[in-house]
Parts: structure tokens; C-alpha cells; sequence
């Protein structure tokens, strides 16, 4: 039986639609795992604008006293932006004892900090102020 045009319409857009809402992951996972979080936290892979040493650019958002997306993975160089979309004033803050100490200072609402990772290694963070807001930086070679 042959499919009308306005049907035929209606099932590409319809296909159109869920291919670029995605919904599940290439590697595996699946869209079911969480971490563990409650969050929904992701890992979310920087865009570099040079291939070698680094030089790309990432940004955490602050909003809902969270770090979104929690846990980034960058290269050696790369930036890091935390703009914070809170009323509240937050930090974002490097553990002690982490490959590489940085702390953004406070951010007030509506502004940005940048840091530049120049070392390898897992940096844990949070907010000095609010010591329950936790994310983490993977950086890679």
C-alpha cells in the first residue's frame, strides 16, 4: 500500500526529531547509567582549537548552586570558564592535594573566571562557600 506525502511528511520530521534529540550514547553506556550522583552528572570532552599542546576552550556553567556539566575532560593548555548564572556568589575552588592548586576567587552573579590547566592529573574542586557544589577536571596530555 503506498504512503500518502502528508504521511510521508510526517514520519521523516518525526525522524528528523529523534535523530537530533540523540538519547543514548555511541560507547555503550547507554542513556539508563548514572553515576551515582543524583545529578545527572556528565563528562563533557572540550573542543581544541589546535591539536597539539592543548590551547582549547571549555565552560562550566554555575546555576542551581551545581557545576554543569560536573566532571569536564580537557588537554594540557586548555581553558576552563566558569560562568555563573547565580544570584549567589560562588568559587570554584582546587583540593589541596590535586596535581595543581587554582582557585577562581569569588564569581559573582552573571560573571565568568577562567583557569589554564598546565598539568596532567584528576583536579577535584568545589565552592568555597557552599563546600557541597563538587566537580571535577580530568586533564589530559
Amino acid at each position: 500500500m503506498p504512503v500518502t506525502r502528508p504521511l510521508a511528511a510526517v514520519l521523516f520530521a518525526g525522524a528528523l526529531v529523534l535523530t537530533a534529540c540523540g538519547g543514548g550514547s555511541s560507547d555503550g553506556s547507554g542513556s539508563g547509567s548514572d553515576s551515582g550522583s543524583g545529578s545527572g552528572a556528565s563528562t563533557t570532552a572540550a573542543t581544541s582549537s589546535s591539536d597539539a599542546g592543548g590551547g582549547g576552550a571549555t565552560e562550566v556553567k554555575i546555576a542551581d548552586f551545581t557545576f554543569d556539566p560536573s566532571e569536564i575532560e580537557v588537554k594540557v593548555g586548555d581553558t576552563v570558564t566558569f560562568t555563573n548564572d547565580d544570584d549567589a556568589t560562588h568559587t570554584a575552588t582546587a583540593d589541596e592535594d590535586d596535581p595543581g592548586t587554582f582557585d577562581t576567587g569569588d564569581i559573582d552573579g552573571g560573571k565568568s573566571a577562567e583557569i589554564t590547566v598546565d598539568k596532567a592529573g584528576e583536579y577535584s574542586y568545589q565552592c568555597s562557600i557552599h563546600e557541597y557544589m563538587k566537580g571535577t577536571i580530568r586533564v589530559m596530555e
